[in-house]
């Protein structure tokens, strides 16, 4: 799963393919295809961030629940 975090909401997707839309519109057309390509077939663990802007984590779904239970709690998401 893809992670987004950005300064207003965290934004979990189910893969890249799914986040490519809003990697695109956070970094823009140049950045957000290279965001998209490091996390696309990456590993858990993996991260892409790129001149301050949004952090983008690759999670298994296990922690992406904990971080989504996390995020509203404090209303994040």
């Amino acid at each position: 799963m893809i992670i987004i975090y950005t300064q207003d909401e965290t934004i979990i997707k189910k893969d890249a393919d799914a986040a490519k839309g809003v990697l695109t519109t956070v970094y823009g057309e140049k950045l957000g295809s290279e965001a998209y390509n490091a996390v696309k077939n990456a590993q858990e663990g993996a991260s892409y961030r790129k001149n301050g802007g949004p952090l983008v984590r690759v999670v298994s779904t296990e922690e992406a629940a904990e971080i989504r239970e996390k995020e509203t709690a404090i209303g994040m998401m």
